[in-house]
């Protein structure tokens, strides 16, 4: 279907005079102060509908993932963080296909278009900050204070200089021989 609507939008020389421009531009031309033009891109109505279509697939996806990882989950804190990067993830999904969406009907010399962006940007940065912390720094740090024989990293350490460090790292070395 999608290949169809494809071939019909941008293959096709006089570009489907039944479709209204809405659904196939991805570009407007203005003018600006000192009369040069000036060609800014947009986001086409259809690429935003096929986008919501996968949206929609992926969210449904990635919250059953979720709901299986949750209940292998083996503590509340695992739990809880599984559910913080779920909510983040579907409702920055969702804010995104919703203002591209909206996007489309105004026109980029318009407030309202550089207000959607800036909300589609921000909230990409919150997913991808959510996702870090969820499934990079928070797993390292819970690793680190773990610890065990092979790590010898200590929160507390953190504030102490160089030379106490030493120190206690040779006098654990020096009971490891004893």
């Amino acid at each position: 279907m999608s290949l169809l609507l494809y071939i019909s939008l941008y293959q096709v020389p006089e570009r489907a005079p039944f479709i209204p421009e809405v659904f196939h531009r991805s570009s407007v031309l203005l003018r600006d102060s000192r009369g040069h033009d000036i060609v800014i891109c947009t986001y086409p109505l259809s690429s935003a509908i096929i986008f919501g279509g996968f949206g929609t697939v992926y969210a449904f996806a990635f919250l059953f993932a979720c709901w299986k990882v949750i209940s292998l989950a083996i503590n509340k804190r695992l739990r809880a963080r599984i559910n913080t990067l779920a909510v983040t993830v579907l409702i920055c999904l969702t804010v995104q296909i919703v203002l591209l969406t909206t996007s489309v009907f105004w026109s980029p010399e318009e407030v309202c278009y550089y207000v959607s962006v800036l909300f589609i940007f921000i909230s990409v940065v919150i997913c991808a900050a959510v996702g870090e912390g969820v499934l990079v720094i928070r797993p390292i740090t819970d690793a680190l204070t773990a610890g065990g024989e092979c790590c010898q990293w200590e929160p507390s350490a953190r504030g102490r200089d160089a030379t106490a460090i030493a120190t206690t790292a040779g006098d654990l070395e020096s009971k490891r021989e004893n």
